[in-house]
């Protein structure tokens, strides 16, 4: 199964579709979410939105939701619903194609290692139980369900993880590639 997908996006990576992801995700990070924080309402510079934390505890997470007052925490589920919904898939969507691309300068077609164009995915199903954990907190406040705030801690750190290596990945990728490219014009 896992061959297949990776093989689908071999089939369809390339470098326009590329750029359409990058154009969103720009769109997302200059344009949607600093709309979505200033709707919600941060109440101060400080107070953070509890996914771009990397690990909170459950004591921690209480008191940003809390600070975020009843409109901000309705408004943040509203956008984890909606925007958080999406977002991954543009960001994964990204990472995807960039490895893709860069895996298929690199590495034949019978090579394992092309399978590694698949990583962002274990980022897209962390981000995904990170939002189920902060919509269940943000839906049950002011009742405490400290379990689920771990999980969802948890879930982020796991995320931000896979981002981080992820793109570490596509530099690595990217160095080999230019390598490659000198060394075979000499």
């Amino acid at each position: 199964m896992l061959n297949w997908v990776s093989n689908f996006f071999y089939r369809i990576a390339d470098r326009r579709l590329s750029v359409r992801f990058f154009l969103l995700e720009l769109v997302f990070l200059i344009v949607i979410w600093p709309w979505c924080e200033r709707w919600i309402g941060l109440p101060e510079s400080k107070t953070r939105l509890l996914d771009v934390c990397f690990g909170f505890t459950p004591d921690m997470a209480y008191q940003m939701l809390n600070s975020y007052g009843d409109p901000g925490r309705h408004r943040y589920a509203v956008a984890t619903l909606l925007v958080d919904g999406v977002y991954p898939l543009v960001y994964t969507g990204l990472l995807v194609f960039l490895l893709t691309i860069l895996l298929s300068g690199i590495f034949s077609e019978s090579s394992r290692w092309r399978m590694l164009n698949l990583w962002p995915l274990a980022a897209l199903a962390a981000d995904y139980a990170e939002n189920a954990g902060i919509f269940i907190l943000l839906t049950n406040f002011p009742d405490r369900l400290d379990g689920v705030a771990v999980w969802a801690s948890i879930a982020g750190m796991a995320k931000w993880t896979a981002v981080i290596s992820a793109l570490v990945l596509l530099i690595l990728l990217a160095v080999k590639r230019l390598y490659n490219r000198i060394i075979n014009n000499h």
